[in-house]
């Protein structure tokens, strides 16, 4: 089972850009980290897919 979790805009500003947005989508909507990252993206969208699967590898 995957868990995402939402913050905030308030919380953090991390999650709030297009690319993140559409990382997190896919990760939910695929069930997997193993999604495309879009081309020129930040680090930021890399760094969800990563934390998402040591998650999961530490079950």
């Amino acid at each position: 089972m995957l868990f995402i979790i939402n913050f905030r805009e308030s919380e953090t500003e991390i999650f709030t850009s297009d690319a993140s947005k559409k990382v997190i989508q896919s990760i939910i909507e695929k069930h997997s980290p193993d999604v495309d990252v879009i081309s020129g993206a930040t680090m930021t969208p890399k760094a969800i897919i990563d934390a998402v699967k040591k998650a999961m590898d530490s079950k």
